[in-house]
């Protein structure tokens, strides 16, 4: 079978954006771990009011 090469594929792919990857979520995850206690329970508490309130 002959292999086809310069040929343009056109495919239409749905991308979930709502859903962090496990890479974004290690990297949050390793981020936050760096910060001292207090700034990590603010910025928890920033982000639960800013789910709230939209």
């Amino acid at each position: 079978m002959p292999v086809m090469t310069g040929m343009e594929i056109l495919t239409d792919v749905r991308i979930d954006y709502s859903k962090r990857t496990r890479f974004t979520k290690g990297v949050v995850k390793t981020v936050v771990n760096r910060f001292p206690r207090g700034d990590r329970i603010r910025f928890a508490g920033r982000a639960v009011r800013r789910h709230i309130t939209g």
